[in-house]
């Protein structure tokens, strides 16, 4: 979730559906974005690849959340319109958890300011995730700072600038299917495996975790 535009939010989306599919959860990705970028990446590639991606209207999502559940999907991912209207708020009621993707720029951080009001209305878990991180230098751990002083906590698994992430989705493709041995698909990873863990600990806190996802997050845990 984001309320500024380019923040590389439907990436991340797409990227974490098929870090979750590759750990071997069922998974689906739902596009609520006016733009719809995900669901048309989607349509456009091959019939039967992974993950399905479906378009969802805001006011719908809570069914669609359902019909989900019912049919044993494990993550429901969702990527959220990029602004802060009345339909981002209902959205964000219906997360679990709330994942907040950002760039470690000046005009970037002061955008969040618009994110972090959504937050309080709706009183949901969230981490912010630092997205095209540059290589070198500190500016991401000076970013990581700055996400503090909004009460934000940072996963530690950031995703750099690479260029594998910029071309992947031209030949409709995710990061694992267009270099699953690159560095990108390594932090891709890592980020899934971070956001599973959260699971795992809040469900193990619950003791509400079904045996079967029990054993595929100890799986994930051990990897």
């Amino acid at each position: 979730m984001s309320q500024k535009g380019g923040a590389g939010k439907t990436t991340l989306a797409i990227n974490l559906a098929a870090a979750a599919i590759k750990s071997g959860f069922h998974t689906v990705l739902a596009d609520t974005d006016p733009q719809q970028s995900a669901y048309n990446w989607y349509k456009d590639r091959q019939d039967g690849l992974e993950p399905d991606v479906i378009s969802s209207f805001p006011d719908r999502l809570g069914e669609n959340q359902d019909l989900a559940r019912q049919a044993g999907v494990d993550y429901f991912i969702v990527d959220t319109p990029p602004n802060a209207s009345e339909y981002a708020i209902r959205v964000a009621k219906l997360a679990d958890l709330i994942i907040i993707p950002t760039k470690p720029s000046c005009f970037d951080l002061v955008a969040l300011e618009r994110t972090v009001t959504v937050l309080e209305t709706v009183n949901k878990p969230a981490f912010a995730v630092l997205n095209e991180c540059p290589t070198y230098g500190s500016e991401a751990d000076d970013a990581e700072e700055a996400l503090l002083q909004y009460g934000l906590t940072t996963l530690p698994n950031r995703i750099h600038n690479r260029a594998s992430i910029r071309r992947h989705t031209t030949p409709l493709q995710t990061i694992f299917e267009y270099e699953p041995e690159g560095k990108a698909a390594v932090e891709f990873s890592a980020l899934f495996k971070a956001i599973a863990l959260h699971f795992l600990r809040e469900h193990q806190a619950q003791r509400k975790l079904q045996p079967r996802k029990e054993a595929v997050l100890q799986h994930v845990q051990s990897q």
